[in-house]
């Protein structure tokens, strides 16, 4: 028997749905028009309380508050709106709209209202903005500018940017910077609170914070670190601060961050081998993480389950968790590290099931995220290529398709082997010990050199030139010569962005008088004139500065402008002859004499 719906019921059905949704538009019209009865006090109150429970509505007050102030031409509050709209669209995932907003807060700040610390208050949050965005050299640049006047103007503000810069400094390796900055922190904050007043440099939460990021560093340390030893004594470190921000946090009763430090400690257990208890601290946080929403944590917890599954030989479990992080990662720098150990875990598990598909499969896209990883962060991320090196992966793929009878050697050719290789070892320790007497030679030269030049640092060297190969006014090359020796002097060849352009800019020429001059006066092409002076410079700083000598050569680089470790190592060869680690090591032996 057919069912069939009366037309009077139909109309019936009709009118309810046009009912419904005409008082579904009266209720959001009368909501918009409501707000006119709010202050921008109340507006304002209402967009902070929505923020984090509901960025639709927040939006709504925001863009009142917004409208109010283009109305009433009132330059703060415009300033401020502009602000709140940059925080939205950030939120929304709009990265260049969230810039523009706060530029244009920046320009109100400079131009209408002469203030600098609102000018600056732009400048941190473009580097809040930036590193949610995971764009961290943006991240890093915005607040170091900020930091530098925080330091000087705003304690409390200087020690939130350079917590910002440690964390900065941790995803991108820097292990050793971001743990300096951190202790000095805590020590700070320790130092203010011993006093028993009220806290005026540090927020409440910012004990808790730094425990956290300081317990996160030692873990990357051992991770980081194949001396047993060592590896030991940072997850020993981090369990104790670990244990004292678990305590603090228990205090505060703030389930939130009790369970992100219960997660650390599965990590931390995961890594010393305990997995039993790891499994269970790992679970019992995931599912309070989960449910509170923190989902970047998640990628970090589903990688420790499937790993530690896996070290209890349960790799369904495993294989089904490593999925997992996948599914619930964001593609950013901060989750390729954690990317990369999936896919070397599951290729590393499925070559045990000869599963040779599902093994190529990780393998490329092991490959596919080291490249994207490089474009991210300017230079492949040497921990993870340290463990987790692609010819070991490509070896061991080709490894499933050997016979037992391949992998049987001989005794007659492993005797040859063996007396091959002592042979190899013996013109390899020659060769070694010339190379070592021709880098000392360099060495010493190079040395004698920057005594010459300090001693003749005011005096001048007349280069002759032939002056019709160069059709610019003499008075013009002057001019841009003496704005060179300025651009020297104030050390401006150390900016990352140090390209034809800036350099003109600097100097107030255009590019092309600027490149004749170069090649012209200092018979150099511009990149090899950059080059020379960061070289210079830093065979300078490496001798005199004892703790610039302590910084590994990633930072080193960085702060000499170069975009990567390997582009300084070449230059620093192609200049001097030897290495920079080998320059720094002598540096120090020579100190060491010198202090005995």
């Amino acid at each position: 028997m057919r069912f069939i719906i009366p037309p009077t019921y139909l109309r019936l059905l009709l009118l309810c749905f046009l009912y419904v949704s005409t008082q579904n538009l009266y209720a959001q019209e009368q909501e918009i028009d409501s707000l006119a009865k709010y202050s921008n006090e109340e507006l304002i109150q209402k967009y902070d309380h929505f923020l984090y429970v509901d960025i639709h509505k927040a939006g709504t007050y925001a863009n009142r508050v917004f409208e109010n102030a283009v109305k009433s031409k009132d330059q703060e509050e415009l300033h401020q709106a502009y602000k709140r709209k940059a925080i939205l669209e950030s939120k929304f995932g709009n990265y260049e709209k969230a810039i523009e907003s706060i530029d244009k807060a920046k320009i109100i700040a400079i131009e209408e209202l002469k203030d600098s610390f609102l000018e600056i208050s732009c400048v941190y949050l473009k580097g809040k903005i930036s590193y949610e965005f995971s764009k961290y050299d943006e991240a890093f640049e915005h607040y170091t500018t900020a930091q530098e006047f925080y330091s000087v103007n705003n304690k409390f503000m200087a020690n939130i940017t350079s917590h910002a810069i440690a964390l900065i400094k941790n995803e991108l390796g820097d292990q050793k910077g971001a743990i300096k900055i951190l202790k000095k922190n805590y020590k700070a904050y320790k130092e203010e609170a011993a006093n028993g007043k009220k806290l005026k440099n540090f927020s409440s939460s910012f004990q808790i914070n730094t425990l956290l990021a300081i317990c996160d560093t030692y873990i990357r340390f051992a991770i980081d670190n194949d001396d047993i030893i060592e590896k030991k004594t940072y997850l020993d470190s981090a369990l104790t601060y670990n244990q004292i921000g678990f305590k603090e946090a228990s205090k505060k009763g703030n389930k939130n961050i009790i369970s992100l430090f219960i997660a650390e400690k599965g990590i931390i257990n995961t890594e010393l081998g305990n997995y039993e208890e790891a499994i269970e601290l790992i679970n019992t946080s995931t599912d309070v993480i989960i449910k509170e929403g923190i989902k970047g944590w998640l990628p970090s917890l589903f990688y420790y389950k499937g790993l530690t599954y896996h070290k209890l030989a349960n790799d369904e479990k495993a294989i089904h968790f490593l999925k997992k992080v996948d599914s619930v990662s964001q593609k950013n720098a901060a989750n390729y590290p954690i990317l990369q150990r999936t896919y070397y875990l599951l290729s590393k598990i499925y070559k045990g099931r000869n599963d040779i598909e599902n093994k190529s499969k990780y393998l490329d896209l092991y490959m596919e995220n080291d490249q994207i990883n490089e474009r991210i962060t300017g230079t492949v991320r040497s921990d993870i290529h340290e463990k987790y090196d692609i010819k070991k992966l490509n070896e061991e793929l080709k490894e499933l398709n050997y016979t037992n009878d391949e992998n049987e050697a001989n005794y007659n050719t492993a005797l040859i082997i063996i007396f091959i290789l002592a042979f190899l070892f013996i013109i390899y320790w020659f060769y070694n010990k010339n190379r070592q007497q021709q880098n000392k030679a360099k060495f010493d030269q190079l040395l004698k050199e920057l005594a010459k030049k300090k001693e003749a640092s005011h005096a001048t060297v007349k280069k002759e030139k032939e002056k019709s190969t160069l059709t610019i006014d003499e008075e013009k090359v002057q001019q841009i010569l003496t704005a060179l020796a300025k651009f020297e002097d104030k050390k401006q060849f150390l900016d990352v962005n140090c390209d034809l352009a800036f350099v003109a800019k600097k100097v107030k020429t255009n590019k092309a008088y600027l490149s004749k001059v170069i090649h012209s006066e200092k018979q150099q092409k511009f990149i090899q004139y950059i080059t020379n002076l960061r070289i210079n410079y830093a065979l300078e700083k490496l001798k005199e500065d004892k703790l610039f000598r302590s910084y590994d050569i990633k930072s080193i680089a960085l702060e000499l402008g170069f975009k990567s470790p390997d582009s300084f190592s070449r230059a620093f060869k192609n200049k001097t002859g030897i290495y920079p680690s080998y320059y720094i090591k002598n540096i120090n032996k020579i100190n060491i004499s010198e202090d005995i």
